[in-house]
């Protein structure tokens, strides 16, 4: 916020109003944000939103917004705009073609997961094509909640080196306006499954080699188990390793992977992207032209797109 009013040094802070009723099940009217719409018309200003993803779970704000924009008075030659922290694409001119495709977005989610759901293959104990779908279509997401733990992983490290309590650390965080992982205020069960996280990555990237060595000799996670439990290796929780410890393990392996070859993808591959945004490079030349760099698409990407 701070960054978008120093930007210009016309800019100046009007008033500040905080949402708190705003969530995906809130039927309120929201009374802060019509207070922030009334004074952005009162004084010509334009609204500054600090965080807008979670206004898309939430069709009332969208709508009085939507009429915000629209708002015109033939007595004031003034245009209401918008501008939004989290998502800087957002403007007057786009703002119901990005509300549009957010909602068909949320919609073709769900269309799929259900879609999955409903196979008839689905056996009593739960549908696994289910499962495999459902992961494709959140990979993205769980990417994203991934890498923000790893990011964190240093400041939650100080915290716990000075023997902080999780509600300390909870509060820390908060007062030093770090967000949650999607946003707004962190709750202890954020923090918790963070802190998770963080650990299943730690001893994850330690135990990489071994895990990986003990793959290459097919063991069964069973076998892992036993393996590392003989070692003396100690496990993400409890004394002992469990199977299911394991898959846990090795699937977070396979995610770190992904992410690794992907980021080198990007990496490589940026020139290209660049030429097909700037309009110098057709959808349909994209391939071609990352084949003839010898540019290969990762396996995991490949998979979502077949």
């Amino acid at each position: 916020m701070l960054q978008f009013i120093q930007s210009d040094p016309r800019r100046r802070l009007v008033a500040a109003y905080r949402e708190t009723g705003v969530s995906r099940t809130a039927k309120c009217e929201t009374p802060e944000l019509k207070q922030a719409l009334q004074a952005c018309l009162e004084t010509q200003s334009i609204l500054l939103v600090v965080n807008f993803k979670k206004l898309l779970t939430h069709a009332p704000s969208l709508t009085l917004i939507s009429m915000f924009l629209r708002h015109r008075d033939p007595r004031a030659p003034f245009e209401p705009d918008i501008r939004c922290c989290d998502m800087p694409i957002v403007t007057r001119e786009n703002f119901d073609s990005i509300i549009h495709l957010e909602v068909q977005k949320r919609k073709v989610h769900r269309e799929k997961i259900l879609t999955g759901l409903s196979s008839p293959t689905a056996k009593k104990s739960g549908n696994p094509n289910a499962a495999k779908l459902i992961s494709s279509v959140n990979w993205p997401k769980i990417n994203n909640a991934i890498l923000f733990a790893i990011h964190l992983q240093p400041i939650i490290d100080q915290f716990e080196q000075k023997g902080f309590s999780q509600r300390r650390i909870l509060n820390c965080l908060n007062s030093s306006n770090i967000t949650a992982p999607e946003g707004g205020k962190w709750v202890l069960s954020q923090l918790q499954k963070v802190i998770e996280r963080i650990k299943l990555n730690q001893i994850t990237i330690q135990l990489h080699d071994k895990i990986s060595a003990y793959e290459n000799e097919y063991f069964s996670s069973d076998e892992m188990a036993q393996a590392l439990n003989s070692a003396g290796i100690r496990p993400i929780k409890g004394t002992l390793w469990t199977s299911a410890l394991v898959y846990k393990m090795r699937e977070r392996k396979q995610q770190l992977n992904d992410i690794l070859a992907l980021t080198e993808f990007l990496k490589k591959a940026k020139p290209i992207f660049i030429a097909h945004a700037t309009g110098n490079l057709s959808p349909s030349d994209l391939l071609p032209a990352l084949e003839r760099a010898s540019i290969d698409l990762p396996e995991r990407l490949l998979e979502l797109i077949s």
